[in-house]
């Protein structure tokens, strides 16, 4: 008899057929990966060890030692009718007994992108590039030689004796200084053969300090390009701008006096860092993790689907972490590039970099014990305490001070990504996104997809070929669909916040509190940022929704003030990240609810210049009869990420001592550091900036370039020649955002000229962008701006949240899905190739939908038989 089914198991690179009795059956199920995870699997069958020792040798004598689990991962294939039919990994059955027949299915699940991934993590995964990000100095050697005489007294009448030990003692200290003061985020052009940089300019600041800032050949900072011209970003961030005690030298605990404004980082009650700084956090592009992630599987990988979303190239992982590897810049030199300490500061001084070196010698000590060998040649030890002595001093002298350095490139590394699990990103990247990855095991590739793309289709659906014997409808308990972000609360807890009057919640996820007769919608930012200041702001309980952009802001002031003055009022966004839920997410039904649920966390960016706006904003103007400019230059919008260490007050002077002699003196080489990013070294566990150690999770932001800058108060008369004119904004500052308007409802200028800002698709990190609360009728927002031409949207407004870009198709399928089993007489030919269109529209006995699972039988006597289709229909 022609059997219609073999198996194949692999053996030394080979597939050879297994022996398979007369009546040999199999059951198989096929998944839609786009719906499940594991792709096809078998259920157990039993395989004779006669004929298939080649595969099982002797496993089942007892004298073997020999283990079944040995079989495990064998690759296999199943070939129908002489047609390669399915393929996968070999699994054997736990506590069998062996009597002439081994137990075992195959499963694809080895074939799957979970298990490529494993249980890798993200700083598992190396650069696929060396990716240069600073200069700095390195490789240090300090050395010592020095002399010393002891005195020792002792007790009564007993003369003081001093004595000069015969040889001179050195010492030998070797160490690598951190970046921050001690390396610069670029090339500079430089003079001399030291490579001293150009110094471009001097800034001032406060209390008579400067910093030097460089002529710059090339910076490794990047505020505008997105990937691939760029593999990471860095970003702009703020701290409590603490201030100085009245002698200069400490940090006060109070905030420095908004009075003093000299310097830009200072923006009061801030201190900001600017993005181009020393040890800037190295933000990696979310599309070069995932390059190097395939890469270092080693499996191709189609990302072209993802980047025609304009904003997936700029979408980053925030950090301020700046992990790296040294290598010498100079690797073939015979000595050391710096042999001289003024050289090495100078380097340092003329990038503004803020750290020197200098050594430091200790005072006369008194010590309880010492040995030594005296000029005479005889060994001498003294003890305080024994024998009448009473005190030892060693008075020290230095003979030579010695320093060598070179200069080292910086190169990022696998350190900068988030310390989290592969498998949490890419499920994360699924429940933000919709993005699904396709492994295709024989061809080692991977496709990059967005679930949208496949409900959005409007190809032809594909006839399903064979002979519908009967369709039943299947009942499926899911009554809701809720996409959020893992840090919300539940609904319980949120409601139980609002009826309880809980303060310290948090109220970018859970904020659900829009009450009709203090809810504000008749005002625009334009007009609800001056709110504090023309209100009584401690008293102020209103939500103000402006729908130009549908964001909420609530008034909060500082609760410790005395006085009306020192409340300083400011605006915050609320309920900026509350999830979505649609159908019936009541408690009653939830297990019933399909959660979306991703772990990822927006960063929240401040608005560091609110007070100079405010300050400012109704201020002088200037026109040119065409325009009219209320807003002066440096009171724009400056956006942030606040960090909530307490740092110290810029430039005071702070020390990292490396000991190159402690026995009997002191003797030590500093690394002094006076800096803008100033913080005290004794209170951290490396004596590095409390920056490099936050654990930022799966922060993420989008690089926005340029458009903070936006002087948003420019009247543009007549703009269309038609008599219609508007207030506009212009190009400005970079940012990193978590949104894709400003909060004057303005996109984000990518060019920086305005004109051809760029038609590429954004969106926001906000899973929807606007509110409706039960008594409004309708979102309290602006509708997208519609080409009246094209039909095409020109500016994602209501629709930019990632629930309206991404995943509202694939939730509303979810829910309003109709679910069938489908018997149907049909051949193993027609039933290979379903799994190449899993993305595809089927259609069956009339309805159009999905297949989620083939079942079927595969026998040696009639082949294919019994095929169920699990059938969707929306």
């Amino acid at each position: 008899m022609n059997s219609h089914i073999a198996i194949t198991a692999q053996k030394n690179g080979k597939q050879i057929p297994l022996v398979l009795p007369d009546d040999f059956s199999i059951d198989i199920d096929d998944q839609n990966p786009l719906f499940n995870e594991n792709e096809m699997f078998s259920y157990p069958v039993r395989m004779p060890m006669e004929g298939n020792r080649f595969l099982l040798g002797n496993i089942d004598d007892p004298a073997n030692i020999d283990r079944p689990v040995s079989l495990e991962h064998t690759k296999m294939r199943i070939v129908v009718d002489n047609q390669p039919f399915r393929s996968g990994t070999l699994v054997t059955s736990e506590d069998e007994e062996l009597d002439g027949a081994l137990t075992m299915n195959i499963t694809a699940s080895e074939h799957s992108i979970d298990d490529l991934i494993g249980t890798l993590s993200c700083r598992d995964v190396p650069l696929k590039d060396k990716i240069l990000i600073g200069e700095k100095i390195g490789d240090v050697t300090a050395s010592l030689k020095y002399k010393y005489h002891v005195q020792v007294k002792f007790e009564g009448k007993k003369g003081d004796i001093n004595e000069y030990p015969s040889t001179a003692e050195s010492a030998v200290a070797v160490f690598t200084p951190q970046a921050l003061g001690f390396s610069y985020p670029g090339e500079c052009y430089t003079t001399g053969t030291k490579e001293q940089a150009i110094v471009n300019s001097v800034e001032p600041y406060a209390d008579n300090n400067a910093v030097n800032r460089p002529k710059v050949k090339r910076s490794y900072i990047n505020v505008s390009e997105s990937y691939p011209s760029a593999k990471y970003c860095n970003a702009r961030v703020a701290y409590y701008h603490h201030g100085i005690d009245e002698d200069g030298k400490k940090t006060a605990d109070s905030i420095d006096p908004i009075t003093k404004k000299t310097g830009h980082n200072k923006h009061w009650p801030y201190w900001v860092l600017d993005a181009d700084r020393q040890q800037s956090g190295i933000c990696f592009y979310v599309l070069y993790f995932l390059d190097c992630l395939f890469s270092y599987l080693g499996v191709s990988f189609d990302n072209s689907e993802l980047m025609k979303v304009d904003d997936m190239r700029r979408l980053c992982f925030f950090t301020t972490h700046c992990k790296y590897d040294e290598e010498h810049k100079y690797p073939n030199r015979s000595t050391p590039f710096f042999t001289d300490i003024n050289d090495i500061n100078n380097w340092l001084s003329s990038r503004g970099c803020g750290g020197s070196f200098e050594f430091h010698d200790g005072q006369n000590m008194q010590v309880n014990s010492v040995d030594y060998v005296a000029s005479d040649g005889q060994r001498y030890i003294a003890n305080v305490g024994t024998d009448g002595v009473s005190s030892i001093t060693v008075f020290p002298s230095v003979i030579e001070r010695k320093i060598q350095a070179n200069i080292m490139l910086m190169y990022a590394n696998s350190d900068n990504f988030p310390d989290e699990s592969v498998t949490t990103i890419i499920d994360s990247l699924f429940a933000s996104f919709g993005i699904k990855f396709e492994y295709n095991y024989e061809k080692k590739h991977v496709r990059a997809y967005f679930v949208r793309e496949v409900f959005r289709s409007q190809e032809e659906p594909i006839d399903f070929p064979g002979k519908v014997i009967s369709m039943h409808k299947v009942a499926e308990k899911i009554t809701g669909v809720r996409m959020c972000y893992s840090e919300e609360s539940t609904s319980k807890e949120q409601k139980a916040n609002v009826r309880q009057g809980v303060k310290d919640y948090n109220t970018d996820y859970d904020y659900i509190d829009y009450p009709k007769k203090s809810t504000i919608t008749d005002k625009t930012y334009n007009e609800i940022f001056r709110a504090p200041q023309q209100n009584n702001a401690s008293g102020n309980m209103n939500v103000y929704i402006d729908k130009k952009t549908g964001n909420a802001y609530r008034i909060k002031v500082n609760s410790d003030a005395e006085k009306a003055q020192d409340l300083k009022p400011v605006l915050f966004e609320v309920g900026q990240y509350k999830g979505v839920e649609l159908g019936d997410c009541s408690e009653l039904n939830e297990d019933f609810v399909e959660e979306i649920s991703s772990d990822f966390q927006p960063m929240v960016f401040n608005d560091v210049n609110y007070q100079q706006e405010i300050a400012t904003a109704s201020g002088s103007y200037k026109s040119d009869g065409q325009s009219v400019i209320l807003n002066p230059q440096g009171c724009e919008p400056i956006l942030a990420a606040f960090i909530d260490e307490d740092m110290e007050h810029e430039f005071i002077e702070q020390r990292i001592r490396q000991n190159l002699a402690s026995n009997i003196c002191e003797y030590s080489i500093d690394m002094v550091i006076k800096l803008e990013e100033n913080y005290d070294p004794s209170g951290t566990e490396d004596g590095n900036s409390p920056l490099q150690s936050i654990d930022w999770g799966l922060a993420i932001a989008i690089m926005r370039g340029g458009g903070t800058n936006a002087t948003y108060q420019i009247y543009d008369y007549n703009y269309d020649g038609f008599g219609n004119s508007k207030w506009r904004s212009v190009a400005g500052l970079y940012a990193l955002t978590s949104d894709s308007i400003d909060m004057w409802g303005n996109e984000y200028d990518y060019n920086g000229t305005q004109e051809g800002i760029g038609n590429g698709e954004r969106f926001s990190l906000k899973i929807r962008a606007w509110k409706q609360p039960e008594w409004a009728d309708a979102p309290l927002i602006d509708a997208d701006v519609i080409n009246s031409s094209t039909g095409e949207v020109e500016k994602k407004i209501k629709s930019r949240g990632l629930f309206d870009t991404f995943l509202s198709e694939y939730a509303h399928f979810i829910l309003k899905r109709r679910k069938y089993t489908i018997r149907i007489e049909c051949s193993a030919a027609q039933v290979a190739d379903v799994p190449n269109h899993w993305e595809r529209r089927f259609r069956i006995n009339g309805l159009v939908g999905f297949i989620n699972k083939l079942s079927y039988s595969v026998s040696a006597k009639d082949g294919l038989q019994d095929l169920i289709v699990e059938f969707f229909v929306v």
